[in-house]
């Protein structure tokens, strides 16, 4: 086994992905071939806007219909184009379900969860998320709306979320944890049936512990 250096992976080798059995499709998460060579990524004009970012249970209805139009769009786009929900939401399972192999460690998946690989990533990938968003828009400045999990009101879900009617809706979405219940964000298959009181209390130290342990 190759110890040290850092993470690497094939992205000419993605595979089928480790999914539960209860999973709906897609069951492969690797990225369509690509068209052209991939453009190198270079650092944004400083004299663009600069996007601030709210929490999300303080943006607003205006705001939040702002971003179910963006959802809609993606959603609209074939599954195909790489700007589509579908690929970026695959870009995501393939990191994280087993697709893609550790170069040199071939028996070891790149996982991005559950290590110091878990803020960079996903810092990664809510920027370009966010840039794609911003570009489908027509709003340079287009800032995503943010999960402030350590306050007491964004431990609820927004209530968009679930609405059938929005693009923000998933039919699969535990409905008991919809709003307006306190989201447990230690939840691993067993309900914890706690006050509302108990519940935010143990989801601060939840999120502590793991912020802690990940730095």
């Amino acid at each position: 086994m190759k110890i040290g250096g850092p993470l690497e992976t094939s992205l000419h080798t993605c595979g089928k992905p480790k999914l539960p059995p209860h999973a709906l499709p897609p069951f492969y998460c690797g990225p369509p071939a690509p068209a052209a060579e991939p453009i190198n990524f270079t650092l944004p004009d400083p004299a663009e806007p600069l996007r601030v970012r709210r929490p999300a249970h303080a943006v607003g209805a205006e705001y939040m219909a702002k971003y179910e139009r963006v959802i809609a769009l993606m959603k609209a786009l074939p599954h195909s184009d790489p700007r589509s929900f579908y690929q970026i939401a695959n870009v995501h399972c393939a990191y994280c379900t087993g697709s893609y192999r550790q170069t040199g460690n071939p028996e070891l998946d790149m996982q991005i969860h559950f290590s110091w690989f878990f803020f960079p990533f996903h810092r990664a990938y809510l920027y370009f998320f966010e840039r794609i968003a911003a570009k489908l828009l027509g709003e340079p400045d287009f800032a995503l709306p943010f999960w402030s999990w350590d306050v007491p009101e964004g431990m609820r879900m927004p209530s968009e979320f679930a609405n059938s009617s929005s693009p923000l809706y998933d039919p699969v979405r535990n409905p008991r944890h919809a709003p307006p219940t306190v989201v447990d964000l230690d939840f691993v298959d067993v309900e914890s049936n706690l006050t509302d009181e108990q519940q935010i209390r143990r989801n601060l130290r939840t999120m502590y512990k793991q912020v802690r342990y990940l730095y």
